[in-house]
């Protein structure tokens, strides 16, 4: 590595790191002005916030890290041509491209780490921060068996079940209702105070089951009742109500594959789970747009690299969640809606390379 390429990736590394600690403090400032009015309607204590948000930072760093190397690709290439340096590099013969391929290297490493960052740490962090805001800022109660409330699920194609709350010690769930319709038409409902897991298999207590059948309805209560034809299992309804950034890859893809299984339509989270795998790539794609972008760039300064950047996260992002949406709309196939975007990104920045080069 020579002299000017050291220098050239500390100036880039120091601007990414300003960036990126600008727009944590500028993330972070404006979710506590969003809910600084729950925090103290509340009461939530100071150590729960300073925790809440200490647990946000994986998650900002995340989300905000292709920004911060925009940036850095507009400010030290800006820096470089405002201080005629490129064209000192450029005289002594030295290409354009030996600076793009060093920063094209760091591209695809920081996209290595915000993947494993998102699959590691993020999901573990994310959980905890997400509880406090249910217990704390919600008031969601939260006993030590950390019960989990208002779970909806679909056991089958033709039936819906609804738990008021789920006690994952005892395996026990309370006030259940399971609805079977078909033809938009509702034909069975069964309500129990209680369901229990005791031998593989669910118990329901206290059943009130109503059959309907024309202008008619039938009812019988029942003690007990067996749910063998209930094809869930207790760490299902664990999962039912985790977001996606509370999980990894691996985990979304299990309970993608239970809802499939369990006739569910599960096309919003197949969305989110090609996402997290195109979402760390952004870090690539961006230098590949961003660098040849600033070396085109023949004036204006720090205020015109700034006002650049901002224009181009727009467009970017903007058709992030555009594909996104037309993805969980059926639109878009979930594939084609997570890399769209970096596809259209990845091949301006290839085009803009050819640019340079003349």
């Amino acid at each position: 590595m020579r002299l000017i390429d050291r220098y050239f990736l500390s100036y880039f590394l120091t601007i990414l790191l300003l960036a990126v600690g600008a727009s944590i403090v500028i993330f972070v400032v404006v979710d506590l002005v969003e809910h600084l009015d729950k925090f103290i309607d509340r009461r939530v204590p100071l150590g729960s916030v300073l925790q809440y948000y200490s647990l946000y930072l994986p998650y900002v760093i995340y989300l905000i890290l292709p920004v911060g190397m925009l940036l850095a690709s507009l400010f030290s290439m800006g820096h470089f041509m405002k201080t005629n340096e490129f064209l000192a590099m450029k005289a002594s013969g030295i290409s354009f491209y030996r600076l793009f391929a060093w920063v094209l290297l760091l591209g695809v490493l920081l996209s290595g780490g915000d993947l494993a960052l998102g699959e590691t740490v993020v999901p573990f962090t994310n959980k905890i921060r997400l509880d406090i805001y249910r217990y704390e800022v919600q008031k969601i109660p939260k006993p030590t068996t950390s019960r989990r409330g208002r779970i909806y699920l679909q056991n089958s194609p033709t039936e819906f079940v609804y738990i008021d709350y789920y006690d994952p010690q005892p395996r026990t769930a309370f006030r259940v209702t399971i609805q079977t319709v078909v033809h938009d038409r509702l034909t069975r409902r069964i309500d129990a105070e209680r369901m229990d897991y005791r031998d593989e298999r669910w118990v329901l207590y206290r059943v009130r089951d109503l059959t309907f059948r024309g202008d008619q309805i039938n009812e019988v209560k029942k003690d007990d009742m067996d749910g063998s034809f209930l094809t869930f299992l207790p760490r299902d309804l664990l999962s039912v109500q985790t977001a996606p950034e509370e999980m990894n890859y691996y985990e979304l893809q299990d309970f993608i594959d239970k809802l499939l299984r369990s006739g569910n339509k599960a096309v919003k989270w197949i969305v989110d789970l090609n996402f997290k795998l195109s979402q760390p790539f952004t870090n690539l794609i961006i230098v590949i747009f961003g660098l040849p972008l600033a070396a085109m760039r023949q004036k204006g300064g720090i205020m015109v690299a700034f006002g650049i950047g901002l224009f181009v996260c727009f467009i970017y992002f903007g058709c992030l969640q555009i594909t996104k949406i037309m993805g969980y709309n059926g639109t878009l196939s979930p594939h084609v809606a997570a890399w769209a975007a970096n596809g259209i990104f990845g091949i301006a920045g290839v085009s803009l390379l050819f640019w340079v080069r003349k």
